[in-house]
């Protein structure tokens, strides 16, 4: 058997060698029940999904191949982590209905195509929805506001 795409191979490995870790690293934990679920259950689920994720990949990778001429775009790439570490950073000076129109205003120079009507609208969404579920459903203690 010979890989056809390099791509989605290392896609794979990437997947197996994290979830691994993190299997690995919650082998000291109490696993628990569907019911009473211990510290470990959701982290080794989801490393059980990863590695699901990651054979498929691996399959994949030995019979589809790679699109020739696909260029990589690393736009994305650098800008959706800066919207997350801007989250991160105006979270508890500025408030969460900031921090997220903030994190969504950068995330959106990710897409050249993006409308600014488009981009208002899901701050709004996500600011009205981030307030109701963390703040309200929760009842997490963030400030919402700058000073709150």
């Amino acid at each position: 058997m010979r890989l056809k795409s390099y791509r989605d191979f290392w896609a794979a490995m990437l997947f197996a060698v994290i979830s691994l870790v993190f299997l690995w690293q919650s082998a000291g934990l109490a696993m628990g029940t569907a019911a009473r679920m211990g510290p470990a259950y959701m982290p080794r689920m989801l490393c059980i999904l990863m590695l699901i994720v990651a054979a498929v990949l691996f399959v994949r990778s030995l019979r589809t191949r790679d699109d020739e001429g696909v260029a990589l775009n690393l736009r994305p790439m650098l800008i959706i982590p800066a919207a997350m570490m801007a989250f991160a950073l105006a979270l508890y000076p500025l408030g969460l209905v900031i921090a997220v129109c903030l994190s969504v205003t950068i995330a959106s120079f990710s897409d050249k195509d993006s409308r600014p009507v488009e981009v208002f609208f899901t701050a709004l969404f996500l600011s009205i929805f981030s307030v109701a579920v963390f703040a309200y459903g929760l009842k997490l203690n963030l400030p919402l506001w700058p000073g709150a």
